[in-house]
């Protein structure tokens, strides 16, 4: 049961004759919640019946209601409402109506990611911004954001006239508001003004565009009418637009916040959902293709120089022809980059010492000049530095970023298809290791980095790689992390080398419990767990990659495969696993 309340809680109907379907399971119980709430009322502790009440009940499948109520109100002797305003936007994809906040207290003017979607404005340019909101003393991180243009102009006022806004896009401005009615005593003092929005009901209210200092005083005019015990009215370019506080003189009391919660027993149907995995975030909820993407990838992948090479999903020619070159954008991220690595001598020196290692291994390869000019798909992903002091292997590591936007506000990862999930099921996977006596744990080393990229795909992969005054143009041959199809591509690469294997106990393991990169097995004897990291090595050496950091709870097995490898891919540390 629940209930709905405006200003106040009302009667949640629960001590009403019962419904034909209520009858059928139940008799109606008394009900904790009370219908006469005040202003004065206090929490109160709900009576919950007791397992032996309970037994007396209806039969086991039928839901019993054993409401278990929390009522939480808090009174409110003032309204507020502020600055809001309804506008027209203009933007390639036509004309929409949005709601508009004028925020003198924010420094920056800004448009939700749904709006962009809707309307298509003009992108104008990238910043990296770093934000601080109310209650919190440290700002975010910088991120990269777009900067769109749109036109304005007010929708609810004849005489407003249109005028350009440029604004950063964020995903969301802001939570909904709640607008309350302006008494209309306050709107006739107020006089024949030409309002910007409407202020007859009370109201949920969406914020589109929140208008900050950069922009404010562009649109906002002289004109201004006070009263001496209500909102001010202020003009502006799209009408007049109300702000201010007044006292609650109705005779309902105002309530900020009203809740109801109500828990009954829990019937089979609802015990099975409350163990569903998705109750815990693991069910992956896929998106069904476009076309058979794993079609395309067994028509392009090949196998040659010990390697696997692939082809980019892209969603289509059409996407794969938007994507423009972002040089000089990505070349304004790599002078800020190197500069933030300047003051940082030692950071600078191993983050150089990744890349070198990367170009070493022909994992990256600098651009001969003359193909600087590519008849390819051409991106530069902007890239900086990772420092994991708890990793093994290294310490500092490029990240790149294929989501950084063009020109045209695409970017790589705009064109790419993200493809089917193909991971097998994560408890699955951990239900299945614990059956084992001897466990074996591995990873794959650098898994996506041991997968070719074709020829014509390469250049999508470019990046800048700038030491001192000397910038070096060098691309990707292998899958990059940062791709938004890497797990994909090195998914399916994976699933496509075992079934050209031949069947066995261990590919079957490879095959159900290998989680991107990390794989979980054992066996219930020592001999069967080395022989199985022997066959294992072999299966992944043959795609060109390679198992590393073994680790076991065995002694035993620990010292023949530190003898087998010389103590190249035994690792020490213990690990824990659920």
């Amino acid at each position: 049961m629940c209930c709905k309340s405006k200003w106040g809680a009302k009667d949640t109907g629960i001590n009403q004759p019962p419904t034909h379907s209520e009858a059928a399971v139940a008799k109606p119980q008394q009900s904790s919640v009370r219908s006469d709430l005040t202003p004065e009322s206090a929490p109160f502790v709900p009576q919950v019946p007791m397992p032996s009440e309970r037994a007396r009940g209806p039969p086991d499948n039928a839901a019993v209601i054993s409401p278990v109520n929390v009522s939480l109100h808090s009174k409110s002797h003032m309204y507020t409402v502020l600055q809001t305003a309804k506008v027209m936007v203009f933007g390639e994809k036509g004309t929409v109506e949005a709601t508009l906040l004028f925020d003198s207290g924010s420094d920056r003017s800004y448009i939700s990611s749904k709006l962009v979607q809707r309307v298509g404005p003009k992108w104008k340019s990238t910043e990296s911004l770093s934000y601080s909101s109310f209650g919190v003393s440290v700002g975010s991180g910088e991120t990269e954001r777009n900067v769109y243009e749109v036109g304005l102009q007010g929708s609810k006022c004849s005489t407003g006239s249109s005028c350009i806004l440029q604004a950063v896009e964020v995903p969301v401005i802001c939570a909904q508001l709640s607008r309350p009615k302006v008494p209309q005593e306050f709107m006739q003092n107020l006089g024949p003004l030409q309002f910007a929005d409407d202020y007859e009901d009370n109201r949920q209210v969406t914020i589109d565009i929140l208008v900050g200092l950069d922009f404010y005083w562009s649109f906002v005019k002289q004109g201004m009418v006070r009263m001496s015990n209500g909102p001010v009215a202020q003009e502006t370019h799209f009408g007049w637009v109300l702000s201010g506080s007044w006292l609650n003189k109705g005779g309902h009391q105002g309530y900020s916040a009203s809740q109801l919660l109500c828990l009954n027993d829990i019937p089979e149907q609802a015990l099975h959902k409350f163990w569903d995995l998705e109750t815990v975030g693991i069910r992956i909820i896929e998106k069904p293709p476009v076309d058979n993407i794993l079609e395309r990838f067994s028509a392009s992948v090949q196998f040659r120089d010990n390697r696997y090479t692939v082809a980019l999903p892209w969603k289509s020619d059409v996407d794969r022809s938007r994507l423009l070159n972002n040089e000089a954008l990505a070349m304004k991220r790599t002078d800020r980059q190197a500069n933030r690595l300047s003051q940082d001598p030692k950071l600078e020196k191993q983050y150089n010492k990744a890349l070198v290692e990367m170009e070493e291994s022909g994992v990256i390869e600098e651009v001969p000049n003359s193909e600087l000019v590519s008849p390819y798909p051409t991106y530069y992903m902007p890239h900086r530095p990772v420092v994991r002091d708890s990793s093994v292997s290294t310490k500092v590591r490029p990240v790149f970023d294929a989501s950084a936007k063009g020109v045209n506000g695409v970017s790589l990862n705009d064109c790419l298809d993200e493809g089917p999930c193909l991971l097998p099921d994560l408890v699955s996977i951990l239900i299945r290791f614990r059956r084992w006596q001897i466990a074996l744990v591995s990873d794959i080393t650098k898994a996506f980095l041991q997968i070719n990229v074709q020829i014509e795909d390469r250049d999508a992969h470019r990046f800048f790689w700038k030491i001192g005054n000397n910038v070096r143009v060098m691309r990707f041959t292998r899958v990059p992390i940062g791709n938004c199809a890497s797990p994909f591509l090195l998914n399916a690469t994976g699933k496509h080398h075992l079934s050209r294997v031949p069947p066995s106990h261990t590919v079957d393991e490879l095959r159900e419990n290998l989680y991107v990169d990390d794989w979980l097995s054992g066996a219930d004897k020592e001999g069967d767990a080395f022989a199985m990291f022997t066959e294992a090595q072999g299966i992944m050496a043959s795609a060109g990659m390679h198992l590393s950091k073994w680790k076991t709870n065995s002694d035993l097995v620990a010292n023949k495969i530190f003898k087998e490898s010389s103590g190249k891919y035994l690792e020490s540390e213990s690990i824990k696993v659920l």
